[in-house]
Parts: C-alpha cells; structure tokens; sequence
C-alpha cells in the first residue's frame, strides 16, 4: 500500500510517499513525489492564458503569457467569491492530476491512500466538513483525511528526531514551521500532548517590507509599476516583481557572512519591455548606486522580528511547560539567522544541539502527513494523537 501525503499551502504544494513495504522497525522512510515534470515543489497559484486555459507556473518566467494570476484563495468557501471557489478547484484538480497522472512517480498497479493536508486552522467544524464535501463532490477527487498542519508536524519530529515513529522516548519540543503564517506546535511524548498556536508573521510579509522600502529608496520604481500595470494585469506585475524580491531576499540570507557583507539594491529596469509585450524585459537588477549591509537590512525589518519576539514569549506562555529538550526548525524559519538569534533567546537552546534545523524544509509538511498517514492506517496511534 502506498501512503501518499500532499500539503496544499499557501504558498507552496508538496506531496510525499510512505510505501508500507519499505518500512523497517521504527523507520519510516519518505519519497518526494514530482508535482509536474522535474518539480516536487509547485507554488499554490493558478494563472490563465488569454485563451481561457488554466495552468500551475512554476517560476515567474512562466507567468508572461497569463492573463490573470490567483493567489490565496484557500479560505473556508463560505467566505470566497464564486471565482476563487473556481480557482480553488481547478487548482486541486490540476494537482492531483500532475501528480498521479506522472510517469515520474511510481504509481503502477499498487494501491494507495491519499491524506491531505490544507491549511484549516481556526475553521470551524462546519467549514471543514463543507470543504470534505467540496472536495469529494465538486473537484471529484478521493483522500482518506484532512491532516491538521499540527498532527503533520508533530508526526515529523517524532519521524526525523523523536527517537522514531512508534517511540515514547521522554521529550519535549517545539516544531516551528514559517511560511505564510507564523506555525508553532509543543510535543509532549509522555503525555502524548499537542498544543498549537498560528500567527499572521509568515516570511512572506518580509517581501511587503522589502517592497516598499524599494519603493522609497526610488521612487521612479513606483512610476515603472504603475505604468506595468496600464499594460499589464495587476496580478501579473505584483507577482513577478514579489517573486524577485523573495529571491533577493533569500539570497540576502544565504550571503550574510561574505567578506564584503555588502549587497546591491533591486531596481526595476523596464528594457525591450514594451517591445516584446512580455515580461522578459521586467527584472530586478544590482544598482550601481546604493548599497545595503545585513545589519542594514536587519535594521529594516526590526518592526517585524520585535512582533516575532511577541509570538514566541506567547506561545511559550501558553504551553506553560518547561523547557524545551528541542527546537526544530522547518520551513522558511530554518532559513532566517535573526529566527536563530530569536529562539535561542526565548528557549534557551544552541544551534546544532538542542535547536535542530530541517535539511529539506520545502517538504516537511507534506512528509509528516505521509507520517501521519501511514501510522492511522496502521491504528499505531493513541486516541490522543489522531
């Protein structure tokens, strides 16, 4: 039997294998499925061509021949408009099809079980029950469960570092999980305990501060947008510049520690652009100009680290436990330092000892509901944990 785990979040989709004839004592070893050709990570975003087809674009080169970009439109459905429910289940459709329908994954004659995971949290029983119905009925597709973002994370560090799957191994820890939303789960082995909170800090609002600190540093940036947006669709100009700024942003990361600890403001630069009616010409690039240190741009994006500060010291609160025995970092967390600099303030822990940082984190959710799955169909769960 094969267990498969697909994680619709806002932001990104993922999905993920657990096949019960590979599992060897407390090992569950996991398979990324591809979502498309070449791809195990798709963004959660629908575009249309002018020709009224839907497609899943992989980068922002993909989107220069839509017409109309949807982004966020998970939402308890009696809450969205009659498109976004549309796009909704075009959306789910087009994923359950660019993953069981791939030659790339190894779907043969072996029967399966699907557990889904979208981000549900604080929907009332109702609206949960209404999006199974939707699912089941209106996009036509089959899965066994909704998984709770906090039973997949929780069954992730009992897989990757809990002492394994099965295992009452006395510890303790939290699971930080940053993508859209501000995800922040305590596991308790012994008393087999799950306490959760979210909050609206997803990474994701770093791009809205970047953005507009482009803008004010150049405010000729703001001109070339609006004029973009006369030409092109507002939804289509948004996402591709946002898309720069989340790559610049990450690239920032991952070069803090360069001698030069120096980098190159973005500025948009608008050549060929209304030659070739696409957005080749539309890119951020080095200025020549002005430069930004780290600390430069810690100091930019200090209002939000303070209000991160806030949501650990109130989780930490609301757990009202001990000490941690670890912290471990997923998602777009296990890529920012100043989280780092964050948690081991709040709980006290050391990186590479007790805070330990995912080495894959695009698909940890969707490996912990293929945990997850797997467990509830073989009934080795407690009643407290499913």
């Amino acid at each position: 039997m094969y267990i498969v785990g697909i994680s619709i979040g806002r932001k990104e989709t993922t999905a993920s294998l657990v096949n019960t004839s590979n599992i060897i004592g407390n090992e569950i070893p996991c398979q990324d499925l591809y979502i498309g050709k070449d791809s195990t990570i798709k963004p959660t975003l629908l575009a249309e061509t002018k020709e009224g087809k839907f497609y899943i674009p992989s980068s922002a080169y993909d989107f220069r021949n839509a017409v109309n970009v949807w982004r966020n439109f998970i939402a308890p459905l009696d809450t969205i408009s009659q498109e976004n429910r549309t796009v909704f289940r075009t959306f789910i459709k087009k994923i359950y099809a660019l993953i069981f329908s791939n030659p790339d994954n190894p779907f043969t004659r072996e029967k399966y079980q699907v557990y889904l995971n979208i981000e549900i949290y604080g929907w009332t029983a109702f609206q949960i029950y209404k999006l199974e119905e939707f699912l089941r009925n209106e996009c036509g597709v089959s899965f066994t469960l909704l998984v709770p973002t906090s039973k997949a994370l929780a069954s992730l560090i009992r897989r990757d570092i809990g002492g394994g799957i099965r295992t009452k191994k006395e510890i303790s820890g939290i699971v930080i999980y940053t993508d859209s939303t501000l995800y922040l789960v305590y596991l308790d082995q012994v008393k087999n305990t799950i306490m959760e909170q979210v909050f609206s800090l997803g990474a994701n609002i770093i791009d809205g501060i970047l953005f507009d600190y482009l803008l004010s540093e150049n405010p000729q940036n703001g001109e070339y947008i609006t004029l973009l947006k006369e030409v092109y669709p507002e939804s289509k100009v948004t996402e591709n510049v946002l898309e720069r700024i989340n790559r610049w942003k990450h690239e920032m990361e991952e070069n803090r520690r360069s001698p030069q600890d120096c980098f190159f403001l973005p500025e948009i630069n608008l050549v060929d652009l209304f030659y070739n009616r696409s957005f080749r010409g539309l890119y951020l690039e080095a200025s020549n100009t002005a430069t930004l240190s780290y600390n430069d741009y810690k100091q930019i994006i200090s209002g939000y680290v303070v209000k991160l500060y806030d949501a650990f010291r109130d989780f930490k609160h609301y757990c009202n436990s001990e000490l941690p025995s670890f912290v471990y970092l997923t998602g777009s967390a296990s890529r920012f330092s100043f989280i780092y600099e964050i948690i081991e303030n709040v709980y006290n822990v050391s990186k590479g000892e007790s805070l330990v940082c995912d080495l894959c984190p695009e698909m940890a959710v969707s490996r912990g509901t293929a945990s997850y799955g797997y467990l509830s169909y073989m009934g080795n769960m407690s009643p407290e944990f499913l």
